[in-house]
């Protein structure tokens, strides 16, 4: 395959191939949630963009699915602007890889603490003898609580 970047200057028009950043730019602008980019710098998110190492921009490309995938499991937040997204190396706190169908369904809910949830879930393991686990902060539901596998205890859900 020709035309490449380590290929030197196009033959027919003589200009220099486009550049790897060029090539994943827009990668990384399809990936990301819409409203995320709607009002963002693109200028100040390319140049940080292309500040990126190769790796760190393959991660920011598939870390900005996986936060689509959030955003669209979660309609109720506001997706951080690109260039905020960027300058601040958040797209390192997501998974490296955009996540399969399977992996953006939930395998566990989030139960605020003091939520009826977490009460039903408490008495259901005390009942079954086991220890209520101490609630934890989440950024993501910006609250205390803990991960169950349901909203509710089977025997409590109507």
């Amino acid at each position: 395959m020709t035309g490449g970047p380590a290929d030197g200057p196009n033959p027919i028009s003589g200009k220099d191939p486009p550049s790897a950043e060029a090539d994943r730019f827009p990668a990384l602008l399809s990936a990301y949630p819409e409203r995320g980019r709607a009002w963002a710098n693109q200028a100040e998110a390319r140049r940080l963009f292309a500040a990126l190492s190769p790796a760190d921009q393959a991660q920011a490309i598939a870390a900005a699915g996986a936060y689509a995938a959030h955003c669209r499991a979660n309609p109720t937040g506001t997706p951080k602007y690109l260039h905020s997204w960027l300058r601040n190396g958040v797209f390192r706190n997501h998974a490296p890889v955009a996540p399969s169908p399977a992996a953006t369904a939930p395998r566990s809910v989030f139960v605020p603490a003091g939520s009826p949830g977490w009460e039903a879930w408490s008495r259901h393991l005390r009942q079954l003898g086991r220890p209520v686990p101490a609630p934890v902060r989440s950024d993501t539901a910006k609250a205390e609580g803990w991960w169950f596998p349901a909203a509710m205890p089977s025997e409590v859900r109507s």
